[in-house]
C-alpha cells in the first residue's frame, strides 16, 4: 500500500504537469491565430485604402485632363475638336470599367470582412477558451 501512494502522487503529477504543457500550447495556438487574423485584417485595409486611393487620382487627373480640354477647346479645328471629344469618349469609358472595377473589388474586400466577422460571430467555429 505504501508504495502505491508515491505512484499515484507521481502519475497524478505527470497529469498535472501534462494538462499545463497542453494549456500553455493551447493559448500560444490561439494567439498565434489572432495575430494571423489580425495580419489578414490589416492587409485587407490596406488594400482598401489603396483602392480608395487609386480612385482619388484617378478623379484627379480625369478633372485635369477635362478641364485641358475645355482650355484647348477654342483653339482647335473642328476635326481636331471631334478627334478630341472621341477620345474623350473612350476616356469617359475606360475611366467608367476602372470605377466598376475598383468598386468590385472593394465590395469583395466588405464581403470578406463581413463574411470573417459572421464566422467569428457562428457560436459551431467559436474557438475554445
Amino acid at each position: 500500500m505504501s508504495r502505491e501512494m508515491p505512484q499515484k502522487r507521481k502519475a497524478v503529477r505527470e497529469l498535472e504537469d501534462s494538462e499545463e504543457r497542453i494549456s500553455r500550447e493551447r493559448r500560444k495556438l490561439i494567439r498565434e491565430f489572432d495575430e494571423a487574423e489580425e495580419a489578414i485584417s490589416r492587409e485587407r485595409r490596406k488594400a482598401l485604402r489603396r483602392l480608395e486611393e487609386t480612385e482619388a487620382e484617378i478623379n484627379i487627373k480625369k478633372r485635369k485632363a477635362l478641364r485641358e480640354l475645355e482650355d484647348a477647346g477654342g483653339e482647335i479645328s473642328g476635326e481636331e475638336r471631334q478627334a478630341l471629344r472621341a477620345a474623350l469618349v473612350d476616356l469617359r469609358e475606360n475611366y467608367d470599367s476602372l470605377l466598376r472595377e475598383n468598386e468590385n473589388l472593394k465590395n469583395k474586400l466588405r464581403k470578406r470582412s463581413l463574411e470573417d466577422a459572421d464566422e467569428e460571430d457562428d457560436p459551431r467555429k467559436k474557438k475554445e477558451n
